[in-house]
């Protein structure tokens, strides 16, 4: 506290700043989807076939992998990304349901 009484804190310092810095907040969400789909891209290397058929909603080939015995819990080594997780975050809901 100030020796006034007051606790020098001015009401306009509590004014939200994100207006003012040029838009960086979005152009930080912006570089986020950016790493997103770094990350995909890195990952596709380290996908079985499974994961690959899962990605791009392949109902049919999905299920033909699972029948001849392709592992639902192989995660992929950098990310650890199951099948499921790579439909899931791809929106493939059929493949999710089956």
């Amino acid at each position: 506290m100030n020796t006034d009484g007051s606790s020098g804190i001015d009401s306009s310092d509590d004014i939200d700043n994100s207006s003012s810095n040029g838009g960086s907040s979005s152009s930080s969400s912006e570089s986020g989807a950016e790493d997103e789909e770094a990350d995909d891209s890195e990952a596709e290397e380290e996908m079985t076939e499974l994961h690959r058929a899962c990605k791009l909603g392949l109902l049919q080939q999905v299920q033909e992998l699972l029948d001849e015995g392709q592992s639902v819990n192989l995660a992929t080594p950098g990310a650890q990304l199951t099948p499921l997780h790579i439909a899931s975050k791809h929106g493939k809901v059929d493949v999710v349901h089956a």
